[in-house]
């Protein structure tokens, strides 16, 4: 199967790297998924989302918890078919969501029950399948 053929991609329970390589391998490859819908990383130890994962503009569901995330791109707003964002158990805190986040209309977010209001999208907690 051609990687832009995949509509799903999951990794889980394992060490990723996938930084920003400006042109490299890890850009390369998400370049090429255009039709991904579901990007699962979950526990996978990253620290980093690449930036070229904004570029997926098919992705309905990014499910990135258990990692080890700061902050997270600030051009997320180009992921406009984006329902589900599963942000949950990060180590350390992720403490500051993008102000762009707003921009997605359809957005729910599943994030732990400190985080108890944002503005312009729902706040759910464990209650898309995908995220469970």
């Amino acid at each position: 199967m051609q990687p832009a053929a995949l509509t799903a991609l999951c990794i889980v329970d394992s060490r990723v790297d996938l930084d920003d390589d400006e042109g490299g391998a890890v850009t390369g490859l998400f370049e090429r998924l255009i039709h991904l819908r579901t990007l699962v990383l979950s526990n996978t130890r990253l620290r980093q989302l690449s930036r070229a994962v904004s570029g997926l503009t098919r992705l309905e569901v990014l499910k990135l918890d258990g990692n080890r995330f700061d902050d997270l791109p600030a051009d997320l707003d180009r992921l406009t078919a984006l329902t589900t964002l599963c942000l949950d158990r990060q180590r350390p805190r992720l403490r500051v969501l993008p102000p762009v986040i707003t921009k997605l209309h359809q957005l729910q977010v599943s994030l732990p029950a400190r985080w108890s209001t944002f503005t312009n999208f729902t706040l759910i907690k464990y209650q898309s399948p995908v995220c469970d």
